[in-house]
């Protein structure tokens, strides 16, 4: 069972990023679409859905718009099973879109991003980037990060450790 958070319904085009499988779409308001079936009203700093029920959480542009996105995290670890993963999609600090929506209150960078979800407890990585394999790893590496600074959009995924989630762990799978 898979769990999409904002994906748009009054103000925001409604464009999940989830279409396949059984979602089930959550946000403030309804939307007037074909998904209408599937929808829960609900705060995503209160879900309403028991301990370890989703093996995925899907968060698109949410972050940005919220007082607290650490207690928003927190409750999508919640409602995850151990080793269940987040996916989440937020303006990158260099958009346009970060700066100018008057609804933002929070602008993220690869870095804080990251960081973010680590305290969260989840275990971070950044969807690879196709890469010439042929060159030497600290290029790449190198190269992945001029793309995450410079990109428009920022996807980070991470998955939900069993363990403590305050572990901390290491900035390698960038």
């Amino acid at each position: 069972m898979m769990l999409e958070i904002g994906q748009g319904s009054n103000k925001y085009k409604f464009k999940p990023k989830l279409l396949n499988g059984e979602v089930i779409y959550v946000d403030l308001h309804k939307p007037s679409s074909r998904f209408r079936n599937m929808w829960v009203i609900a705060d995503g700093l209160n879900l309403p859905f028991k301990q370890e029920a989703f093996e995925e959480v899907v968060a698109s542009h949410v972050l940005e718009h919220l007082l607290d996105p650490l207690c928003f995290l927190s409750e999508c670890r919640r409602v995850l099973t151990n080793n269940g993963s987040l996916r989440l999609f937020t303006p990158n600090f260099l958009s346009r879109n970060a700066k100018t929506d008057p609804e933002h209150v929070h602008v993220f960078n690869f870095m804080s991003l990251w960081n973010l979800m680590r305290s969260a407890g989840f275990k971070p990585f950044y969807p690879s980037r196709n890469i010439g394999s042929l060159l030497p790893k600290n290029l790449i590496r190198l190269i992945k990060i001029f793309l995450l600074t410079i990109s428009e959009e920022l996807e980070i995924n991470g998955i939900k450790n069993s363990g403590n989630p305050h572990d901390r762990y290491s900035t390698t799978n960038l």
